[in-house]
């Protein structure tokens, strides 16, 4: 999915909840990966995602060891 943050740099809150059931996560800006979970995690955070260049826009890529997965993930507007 892709998501505009509103700013082309800057920094954004990212908070996900992937219960009990193992997701992962990865943003991409402009081509490259600024965030990653590194593998499947279950779980919530919160952290902030920096980013810096020319677009607005952000994708969010959400994957699961199994079908059937439960997730939440919100991402604020770039400060």
């Amino acid at each position: 999915m892709t998501v505009d943050v509103g700013r082309t740099s800057g920094a954004f809150t990212l908070t996900y909840n992937f219960y009990s059931a193992p997701d992962g996560l990865y943003i991409e800006h402009e081509g490259t990966r600024i965030y990653d979970t590194g593998g499947l995690v279950s779980g919530s955070l919160t952290t902030s995602v920096s980013f810096s260049g020319t677009s607005s826009i952000v994708t969010v890529t959400v994957y699961a060891s199994n079908d059937g997965s439960v997730w939440q993930a919100t991402i604020g507007c770039a400060v």
